[in-house]
């Protein structure tokens, strides 16, 4: 079987979570990628994982409509599916990185650490989103 990636797109990092070969655990790479330099690393992850999909949070604003953010993380996607021949699905990213810091903070992690993991971990949650829909679709 084949995994599926996620990424918690930013303009200056990039948090990535993979799932498992039955694409039933979701688990957070250790750091983000750079935003600017992610490209040539998202081949590797694929490649050496055998990634057959990509999901990638989409920040639309509360009342979902397009902000700035949504634009420029489109124009990523836009980047992955002129680069990569995989499909490549948007999911709605609104709460990710909010329950992310409070999952950190819970985890009695100090603030620069608890930064230092969001962007993972909020791509994990929306690994762990996705995966379950899937499911519940099944």
């Amino acid at each position: 079987m084949t995994r599926i990636l996620a990424l918690d797109w930013g303009s200056v990092r990039i948090g990535v979570a993979i799932s498992d070969e039955l694409n039933i655990i979701a688990t957070a790479f250790e750091k983000p990628l750079e935003s600017k330099s992610a490209l040539p690393e998202l081949e590797k992850i694929i490649t050496e994982n055998s990634v057959d999909k990509i999901i990638v949070g989409v920040p639309w604003n509360l009342k979902s409509l397009d902000s700035d953010s949504t634009r420029e993380a489109r124009k990523f996607i836009e980047q992955l599916k002129k680069s990569l021949s995989i499909e490549i699905v948007e999911v709605d990213e609104r709460f990710s990185t909010a329950e992310a810091l409070s999952r950190l903070q819970s985890q009695e992690k100090n603030a620069k650490q608890a930064r230092a993991d969001k962007d993972c971990l909020s791509a994990q949650l929306l690994l762990e989103n996705y995966l379950s829909k899937q499911k519940n679709n099944e």
